[in-house]
């Protein structure tokens, strides 16, 4: 059987402290979890042709990299974010906070570190995970995001949109639509059962390409 995206969740989770993942076995080979992106290469099945191809894969290693690089605008590394919480989460002295960067940590502050960023780079991924899956939702007309949501709005993702002075798009186009004008009232009030992985979908022929130009990163 191939090794999957969430075969790599799972690995990456099992290690506790920075020097275990610093030579982590995955899939019978050694790597270092402390980079899933290390010399061009991606560790991750999530980002290597297969779940992903075409400017699908390309977009979500984009955006990937961009909260590697500088997690969300922080202007440090996804790594040197995970260190600032634990130097200084409670920082309340004068000027900046002076941190010791990610790859210098040592001991049990550095193990607080690396469980501080394999957190962050897993809702990361997960985040990029849900954008997907609800545009594929989306774009098949099987979306089910209301499902449990009292406070569901069928406006958005244009289930029942407003774009000329008539009604037009999902609210005729269709009426099938799970969330859909039509239905999501039937489905707001209860509880979502059989929750898919996103290996599970069909994701060739790039149907989600314009999320990422559109800047819908969902992160």
């Amino acid at each position: 059987m191939a090794y999957s995206s969430e075969d790599f969740d799972i690995e990456m989770q099992s290690y506790n402290t920075k020097i275990d993942a610093a030579s982590a076995v995955l899939n019978g080979v050694s790597v270092d979890l402390n980079k899933p992106f290390d010399a061009g290469l991606w560790k991750d099945p999530l980002f290597v042709t297969g779940i992903l191809t075409g400017s699908s894969l390309v977009n979500a290693q984009q955006q990937m990299l961009i909260q590697l690089s500088n997690f969300q605008g922080s202007g440090k590394t996804m790594q040197d974010y995970a260190a600032y919480i634990v130097q200084c989460g409670t920082w309340y002295g004068s000027g900046t906070c002076p941190f010791i960067p990610y790859t210098s940590m040592t001991g049990a502050a550095a193990d607080q570190a690396w469980n501080n960023f394999k957190n962050l780079y897993l809702s990361t991924k997960q985040s990029i995970e849900y954008t997907y899956r609800d545009e594929y939702g989306i774009t098949n007309n099987c979306y089910n995001g209301c499902i449990g949501e009292s406070e569901f709005n069928m406006f958005e993702n244009n289930f029942a949109g407003f774009s000329t002075p008539f009604w037009d798009g999902s609210f005729f186009t269709h009426p099938d639509q799970a969330c859909g004008f039509y239905k999501f009232f039937n489905y707001t009030n209860k509880v979502p059962r059989f929750i898919k992985n996103v290996g599970d979908y069909d994701m060739t022929g790039d149907p989600l390409g314009s999320i990422w130009t559109n800047n819908r990163t969902g992160t």
